[in-house]
């Protein structure tokens, strides 16, 4: 067999670290229970979640102290229950109910089981089954769908609302007679310790194992099955780490929690939040992010693309509609040009747009696909740090990032890249074509210890010591990373050439009049040829024409639009085929497009 051929490069990072005045190795933990026990100390009485009454009101704070007291209250409650070293399943909405849930469970009770709350009844109880789960912690929002679940034996409901922000307010919730409280459970775990239960000790002294797996969390399945991918607290304080060695997340820092809490992301994020003794708000919905932002002046965004795209064009479109865009763009070029001579103006003539966003935010972080390089210039026009990443949930999930610390002219001649391997990883690109692209092969302290109950797609997935991302890309001179599309994803023509889909969908969806674009191979005649489904963009007709053209219109008009594109393609890229949807497409929980599912 011949022998692959491979690149291997390592991580400039430590070049840069030295001239960054804030930069310092994050503090050693052992896990995630000294974690939080730590930062419960340094960090005592600074705000930690903050939350609200009611819906629509003040967002209020809990603190350190009081998170690490409600989580042990909850940890003894559940081993009182008899559920130490069993499975314990989350599903809902963020919320601090879910945060405490996640963190009691791993820190010494059993082994978290996070499930989507956009599956179905019956999906969310083959997973229950599947992962041999003997407890549901799920969000009130999800009650009618819980309802339809057989065979479930023992369910808590976590409310959205309503929480108590010190500790000389009591407890306050409702018995529904089906579903047992979430506060019912703290409070009684309360109780318990203040009545000197050995169970408390018994839950202080437990030694994490970090080799052992406490998290399993099923993958969002854009293709093929989900598959239960095993983690251990070794995994996710690498990673954590990993991250705090690499971004600026300082005390004062807040961030609006927006992404679905089962995936590992989002878990991340708020591992990274409660290490650094910052703070996290959970948005309302995906309606009121703006609104939120607005209210809680967090200084960090961490989201998909997708909602950060949204964000910027709801910026320019209030822009267009106060008939202020083309003010907007003198101000830009003129602060770029005040920025090459080292006066960034950004903060006093772009003063009202980042008002919009709350006024203090300083960093996006995006992650899970690519953001179009106009999206990271746009808002660093305004100010306002892009942070791109790159990880699956195999990885805990970050392998690659852009460093904060790394001046933005560089970032800007660096756009499109996801970054440098986080400190302690490593890449490898298999069998590189002309091009230098190739599979992107990583190892790391926070790569998985495998699928469950799965060992012959785990044996697949793993090249030696390597594990596959099933992902193609290419690392520059410098050791920056740029994806160029998922493996299983390419098109390959009659002459043998490789279309990657993701390189022309980012070229389509650039035109303001789409919304979202696939690219996937279409036989005619037995010739594999290029075609693309598109959603297109509404609200933009709306705004430009008045109206939204009918649907021979509409296509027509979206076909003129590829015409005009594939005038800018190579020849074996041109696009044949054009289909215009009704409907947005069928999406993961992080707002990827599931490409089998829209076929």
């Amino acid at each position: 067999m011949k022998e692959s051929r491979k690149i291997e490069r390592r991580s400039r990072y430590d070049r840069y670290a030295p001239d960054f005045p804030w930069y310092e190795p994050g503090r050693p933990i052992r896990d995630l229970k000294d974690m939080i026990t730590s930062s419960a100390e340094l960090f005592a009485e600074r705000p930690c979640i903050w939350v609200k009454k009611f819906k629509g009101a003040e967002y209020k704070a809990i603190n350190y102290k009081m998170f690490k007291q409600d989580m042990d209250a909850l940890a003894v409650k559940m081993m009182d229950m008899g559920l130490k070293g069993k499975r314990i399943a989350v599903l809902g909405v963020g919320c601090y109910e879910w945060i405490i849930t996640y963190m009691a469970t791993v820190c010494g009770v059993g082994v978290i089981v996070p499930i989507d709350k956009e599956l179905d009844s019956e999906s969310i109880q083959n997973l229950l089954r599947a992962a041999e789960c003997d407890i549901l912690f799920f969000s009130s929002s999800e009650v009618k769908k819980i309802d339809k679940i057989e065979g479930l034996s023992l369910a808590v409901k976590m409310e959205l609302y309503g929480d108590r922000i010190s500790e000389d307010e009591s407890f306050a919730y409702e018995e529904d007679g089906k579903y047992i409280p979430w506060k019912k459970l703290v409070k009684e775990g309360h109780e318990l310790i203040a009545a000197g239960s050995p169970l408390y000790q018994e839950y202080l002294d437990v030694e994490i194992d970090p080799e052992v797996m406490n998290m399993l969390l099923f993958t969002s399945g854009t293709t093929g099955n989900p598959k239960g991918v095993m983690l251990c607290h070794r995994n996710m304080v690498a990673n954590c780490i990993q991250l705090a060695e690499h971004e600026e997340i300082l005390p004062d820092d807040v961030t609006l929690s927006v992404l679905p809490m089962h995936h590992t992301y989002e878990t991340m994020a708020t591992v990274m939040f409660l290490y650094r003794g910052a703070s996290i708000a959970h948005s309302e919905g995906l309606k009121y992010i703006t609104k939120n932002m607005q209210e809680i002046r967090n200084t960090f965004f961490i989201a998909v693309p997708l909602l950060v795209e949204t964000v910027y064009d709801k910026i320019w479109k209030t822009a267009k509609k106060q008939g202020k865009d083309k003010l907007l763009r003198k101000v830009i070029n003129l602060n770029r040009k005040t920025k090459r001579v080292g006066m960034d103006l950004s903060g006093v003539l772009l003063k009202s747009v980042r008002e919009q966003l709350g006024g203090r935010l300083r960093a996006v972080v995006t992650g899970a696909s690519a953001v179009a390089p106009e999206i990271v210039r746009g808002f660093s026009d305004f100010g306002i740090n892009i942070v791109q990443g790159y990880g699956l949930t195999e990885t805990s999930p970050v392998v690659a990032a852009v460093p904060m610390f790394v001046d933005q002219a560089y970032k800007d001649r660096k756009a499109g890249s996801t970054g440098v391997c986080v400190k302690g990883g490593e890449f490898k690109i298999d069998e590189p074509n002309e091009d230098g692209i190739g599979e992107i092969l990583y190892k790391g302290p926070n790569v998985m210890l495998g699928y469950y109950n799965m060992p012959e797609e785990t044996a697949k997935t793993f090249d030696g010591e390597w594990f596959k991302t099933g992902d193609m890309g290419f690392l520059d001179p410098e050791g920056w990373l740029y994806i160029t599309g998922r493996a299983k994803n390419i098109i390959v023509t009659p002459t043998g050439e490789n279309i990657y889909p993701e390189e022309i969908e980012e070229v389509v969806n650039r035109n303001p009049f789409i919304k979202d674009s696939m690219i996937y191979p279409l036989k005619k005649n037995g010739v594999e040829t290029v075609a693309v489904q598109l959603f297109p963009n509404v609200e933009e007709f709306e705004f430009e024409y008045g109206r939204v053209p009918e649907k021979e219109e509409m296509e027509d008009i979206m076909k003129g639009i590829i015409r005009e594109i594939n005038g800018t393609l190579p020849t074996y890229k041109i696009i044949r085929t054009v289909i215009v949807r009704d409907e947005d497409f069928v999406r993961t929980t992080t707002k990827k497009i599931k490409r089998t599912a829209n076929i």
